[in-house]
């Protein structure tokens, strides 16, 4: 299920094709069967959000504008802008479980940073591929660092940074970061 920014909602198959349009026609995104790709060519200066939720037993992928390939697993939701905005922190926010490759992008010569938020956690990368595993009220959250670097903080927890192959738990006895 796909909830556009005006209100609206559309069912994806898991098998289908279709055009997602935003609320003056202009396409914005096209699905082929499992995966929705997100048009980087959008003119938009306005930051508009889209929420796509990934039924149990089902798995879907999302391409965003900016190039960031989204696995998101059954039982997920993230909601996503249709367009980056420069300028702007490229901020997502999930429910569920995802994996990122976090495609780096350079604004000003810097790298601008990606961020994941969820209910107990925010995670920001350059450029990078990780999984998150934070289910709405689960007691514990997983962040598992594939490659590259992430700065992972918390509400009142110091931040920490992982560096490939660590894993930061969140529970209610704080922040652990350990191997795996």
């Amino acid at each position: 299920m796909l909830h556009l920014e005006n209100g609206d909602s559309k069912i994806i198959s898991a098998n289908g094709d279709a055009k997602i349009l935003n609320s003056d026609g202009v396409l914005v995104g096209v699905q082929k069967e499992n995966e929705l790709v997100y048009n980087n060519d959008l003119k938009s200066k306005r930051l508009v959000y889209n929420e796509l939720y990934i039924p149990f037993g089902k798995t879907f992928q999302l391409v965003l504008s900016d190039g960031t390939k989204v696995y998101l697993n059954s039982g997920s939701s993230l909601k996503f802008p249709v367009k980056f905005i420069k300028g702007n922190k490229r901020m997502v926010f999930l429910s569920g479980e995802a994996y990122f490759e976090v495609k780096p992008l350079l604004v000003a010569k810097k790298k601008a940073p990606f961020q994941v938020q969820t209910e107990l956690q925010t995670i920001e990368v350059l450029g990078t591929a990780f999984n998150v595993n934070a289910y709405i009220n689960a007691s514990v959250c997983y962040t598992t660092l594939v490659r590259g670097k992430v700065q992972f903080s918390a509400p009142n927890v110091e931040a920490i940074t992982l560096l490939p192959g660590e894993q930061a738990v969140v529970s209610s006895r704080g922040i652990e970061k350990r191997a795996v």
